[in-house]
């Protein structure tokens, strides 16, 4: 299939090796690689997940995969997006969502020392103190 042109600043940070020609920040990438970005992201697009798949979205995540762990990987990818289109299949409408992190409230406590000041005596026990500074060996030269 022809390569389709995208304006993205991830696509166009892809190795040479993924298959891209970048140029002027436009990418020009294997459809298949492509349609599988987009997969990742709730389109409605459908694929095949293969061993090229694998090694295309591999070098676009700058990743080194060996020739065996391919169909394994295909298998693991497979089965991510089977249980992604399975819970796109699942009737939401009417149901409220459990929790929503932007409803929470940070519970603040109040600002109060609880502590007295034992800067003193703790100095009075160091080593080496000079202005109110503990005093180190130096590490690094």
């Amino acid at each position: 299939p022809r390569p389709r042109r995208s304006r993205c600043a991830t696509l166009c940070a892809a190795p040479p090796d993924a298959g891209s020609d970048c140029a002027d920040g436009v990418c020009v990438l294997p459809q298949t690689s492509l349609a599988f970005l987009a997969l990742s992201v709730g389109s409605e697009i459908s694929m095949e997940v293969t061993e090229k798949v694998v090694r295309d979205v591999a070098a676009l995540a700058q990743l080194r995969v060996k020739a065996g762990e391919t169909a394994g990987l295909a298998a693991g990818m497979k089965n991510i997006l089977d249980l992604a289109e399975q819970m796109q299949s699942v009737e939401t409408d009417g149901v409220e969502p459990v929790s929503n992190p932007l409803d929470a409230t940070q519970v603040m406590r109040a600002d109060e020392v609880t502590e007295s000041d034992q800067r003193e005596r703790f100095q009075a026990i160091a080593p080496e103190t000079e202005r109110a500074h503990y005093l180190v060996p130096r590490v690094v030269e």
